[in-house]
C-alpha cells in the first residue's frame, strides 16, 4: 500500500482534506495519525511523506510528536483510527510481500528499528550509564 493510499484512507475516514492549510486541532490530528502510519508501515522518507500533504520534512516530524502526545492523552477517536488503518494497511503490505520482496522489506525495518534501539541506548547511558550496561539492553547480532 502506497502513502497515497493511506492518505485517502484518512481522508475518507475523517472527512477532511489534509492537504488544506490549516491549523484546527482536527486536521493536525489527523495528519499526526496519517504522518504515523506513513513511517510505521512504510519505507517512505519524510520529505515523501509531507509532500503528499504539500509540508515539509520538520512538519512530518512535528506531527510524529502531536501523535506521541495524542497517545499520551489517551485521544480515543485518534488512536481507534490510527489503530483500524494500520490493520487495513499491514493486511495490503502483507499480502503484497508473501507474493514479492518479504526478505528486503524485513531487512529494511531491522535496520530502522536498530537506528532507533541505538539512538534510545546512547539516551540512557546519557542518562545513567550503569542501566543501559545491563544485560537485558544488548542486543544480539
Amino acid at each position: 500500500m502506497t502513502i497515497e493510499d493511506i492518505l485517502k484512507l484518512v481522508e475518507k475516514e475523517t472527512n477532511l482534506d489534509l492537504r488544506k492549510k490549516t491549523r484546527k486541532r482536527e486536521y493536525v490530528y489527523a495528519r499526526s495519525v496519517y504522518f504515523k502510519i506513513c513511517r510505521d508501515k512504510t519505507l517512505a522518507s519524510f520529505r515523501e511523506i509531507g509532500d503528499l500533504v504539500e509540508r515539509d520534512h520538520s512538519s512530518v516530524v512535528h506531527g510524529m510528536k502531536i501523535f506521541d502526545v495524542l497517545e499520551f492523552i489517551k485521544e480515543e477517536r485518534w488512536l481507534q483510527l490510527y489503530k483500524s488503518i494500520s490493520r487495513e494497511v499491514e493486511f495490503s503490505v502483507l499480502n503484497y510481500l508473501k507474493a514479492n520482496h518479504i526478505e528486503e522489506y524485513y531487512k529494511l525495518r531491522y535496520k530502522r528499528i536498530k537506528t532507533k534501539y541505538n539512538f534510545l541506548l546512547t539516551r540512557l547511558r546519557q542518562v545513567d550509564s550503569g542501566w543501559a550496561e545491563k544485560e537485558e539492553f544488548k542486543m544480539e547480532e
